[in-house]
């Protein structure tokens, strides 16, 4: 009976290191891109935190205007307007001889209208990704948060091929 309590208790622990992912409680959002590297006994993360925004208007045929950002330091989508959409890219180059898995998300009041042309997804040694990030608002306001994208990779490149399912 005392084999079985080991297993069921390493099984756990196993779950508890591997399994859980990565979470932050953070509550401020970056005003600016950000990175930050993290490890812990499995895994090693880069962290980039970009800032994002958009500013959606009630649709008005008499007076048009539209808001195009093109500063690299943020997302911004600019200024358009209720039911239409904006599209982004954020460029991801592993200049690395590790495999990464990158996971994007999204955080705010921006984030309900945030979709990723791609997530979860692994990133070979020295491949470069171009992944669009389209926002499709409903309502007229003005939306903040961030966006992160989240690289992954085993601290011991042995266990490269469990990336996959991680």
């Amino acid at each position: 009976m005392v084999t079985g309590g080991i297993k069921k208790v390493s099984f756990y622990l196993f779950v508890f290191i591997f399994l859980l992912p990565l979470t932050t409680c953070q509550e401020n959002y970056v005003d600016k891109v950000s990175v930050e590297n993290k490890e812990n006994l499995i895994f090693v993360y880069e962290i980039v935190r970009y800032p994002a925004k958009i500013d959606v208007m009630n649709l008005d045929k008499s007076n048009l205007k539209l808001g195009v950002s093109v500063d690299p330091t943020i997302i911004d989508f600019g200024r358009i307007y209720e039911g239409m959409s904006g599209k982004r890219y954020i460029n991801i180059f592993n200049n690395k001889d590790f495999i990464y898995k990158a996971t994007l998300s999204s955080r705010g009041n921006i984030s309900s209208m945030i979709e990723f042309e791609k997530n979860n997804f692994l990133i070979k040694e020295r491949e470069t990704l171009n992944i669009s990030v389209t926002a499709k608002p409903i309502n007229p306001g003005s939306y903040t948060g961030e966006i992160d994208v989240v690289l992954k990779r085993m601290k011991y490149p042995i266990f490269n091929w469990l990336l996959k399912w991680l």
